[in-house]
């Protein structure tokens, strides 16, 4: 029954964020099953439209005066609080609340369904998407939906949980190419929210590769095509992890069917990914260089006689570092999300800082990843060490860190063997430890104090995926 009947159970939840969270929270393992989990991860990401098309409708019913207003049941909104947001482009339009049915019955008829069955993106469709952009700008972000925002996070974690915990290999596979195309078609009129969900789908997937390696030699296709295709913000958080697990799963320890191909296509993708990077690093500071001289121009031939304020400039890309840069605007707190997302969340997505901040941590990863599949074949060093050579050349344009790190892993790969032993320890992977995604010393003399103490106690399983 739960898993036909799930969809009026989440518009219960949209309607009622902050009541039906606690119960919702607890139901939502029973509500997922092999037939339903990849349409409740999408009815999941796309809750705020639900409580959207709801909020919709119970307008055009009192604007029809179908329900009177003595006797309105506990469910019908009162009137509507409008939130203003950056993504909120036509907050301005007088007609902001008019959004017809009959324009948007088809969306409507998706979100509002009675039952499960229908596993439909309609972010992908070329017809449903400009209709879904429209829907998304002509209706406002209410109190409700902000709060819809907030506990979407947590929902995804239960549901990640389950998945993770229970779910067979081929499902959670069919899972992670779908993350990858959902990851930047998320509800766009609270930026807010794109990003927290964005972050925890990133520590999700470091997750599910932590306990299915193998994944980085099945799924090989998909990650390429990813890290090649053009230039996406929305996804560079997901692009530095997927580099990182280059890096740190194309290793023999940890994957016996890695190959000189398999490391060879990743080395070509990552090389040209890293030319294509510094090229972009390089027209960007001219330009910005460029515009700086032109602005100091037109300020010197204003003839004011007042002495004028100093213009706000972000640092430098060598002075730039997490210490010396200015206080960023935090991002609203997530009191209902049970885990810490990435480190990176309390800095604005598009700021000048943050994108310096990005591409010194893009940088980062990935030399070390290169450096990595550079010991793990022989043929590649010489290769990975020009790679170094260009960074080097180009240190004008880059973080000192980032400078040092070539230079330290350029030197390591004078060595073969040390850089072996230092890039290419052996690495532990078993199933048990994919829940707690952080360094444990297990050669430790006390190692139990350093594990979770709910693995102490014997736990049953309680749902059968």
């Amino acid at each position: 029954v739960f898993t036909t009947y799930f969809p009026p159970l989440l518009k219960l939840i949209a309607w009622f964020p902050k009541s039906c969270f606690s119960e919702f929270t607890e139901l939502l393992p029973a509500l997922i099953s092999p037939s339903t989990f990849i349409e409740m991860f999408h009815t999941l990401l796309d809750l705020p439209l639900m409580t959207c098309a709801m909020e919709n409708s119970a307008r055009e019913l009192q604007k029809a005066d179908i329900v009177p207003s003595s006797n309105a049941p506990a469910a019908m909104p009162q009137p509507l609080v409008v939130i203003n947001q950056p993504g909120n482009l036509d907050n301005s339009d007088p007609n902001i609340s008019d959004v017809s049915s009959n324009t948007y019955r088809f969306l409507y008829n998706h979100l509002l369904r009675n039952e499960s069955g229908v596993s439909i993106n309609f972010w992908e469709s070329s017809s449903t998407l400009p209709l879904l952009l429209h829907f998304c700008r002509r209706t406002p972000v209410t109190p409700r939906i902000k709060t819809v925002c907030e506990i979407v996070p947590s929902l995804l974690d239960t549901f990640f949980d389950v998945m993770i915990g229970f779910a067979p290999l081929d499902a959670v596979k069919e899972l992670i190419q779908v993350i990858f195309v959902r990851i930047d078609q998320l509800y766009p009129s609270y930026p807010v929210y794109q990003k927290w969900v964005r972050d925890l789908l990133v520590l999700k997937i470091l997750a599910i590769f932590q306990k299915y390696p193998n994944f980085i030699i099945t799924l090989k296709p998909l990650i390429l095509e990813t890290i090649i295709a053009s230039p996406n913000p929305s996804k560079g958080e997901l692009i530095i992890a997927l580099i990182w697990m280059i890096g740190e799963y194309t290793s023999t320890e940890v994957n016996p069917d890695i190959d000189e191909a398999i490391l060879s296509e990743y080395h070509e993708t990552l090389e040209l990914f890293a030319y294509e990077k510094m090229t972009f690093v390089k027209i960007s500071s001219m330009e910005n260089s460029g515009n700086n001289s032109s602005s100091n121009n037109n300020s010197d031939s204003n003839f004011d006689t007042r002495k004028k304020a100093p213009k706000p400039s972000f640092p430098g890309v060598e002075g730039m570092s997490e210490r010396n840069l200015p206080a960023p605007n935090p991002l609203p707190p997530m009191p209902l999300i049970k885990k810490t997302l990435t480190r990176s969340s309390t800095l604005p997505y598009y700021s000048p800082q943050s994108t310096e901040l990005f591409t010194t941590r893009l940088m980062l990863v990935l030399i070390n990843s290169l450096a990595k599949l550079a010991v793990r074949s022989q043929g590649l060093i010489s290769r990975v060490a020009l790679c170094f050579i260009k960074v080097h050349s180009q240190q004008q344009y880059f973080h000192p860190s980032v400078i040092q790190r070539a230079n330290e892993c350029m030197t390591l790969l004078k060595f073969p063997s040390i850089a072996a032993a230092i890039f290419d320890s052996p690495q532990t992977t078993s199933d048990a430890e994919h829940e707690n995604f952080r360094m444990i010393d297990k050669n430790s003399s006390l190692p139990f104090l350093l594990n979770p103490t709910d693995q102490l106690s014997n736990v049953n399983n309680v749902h059968p995926f």
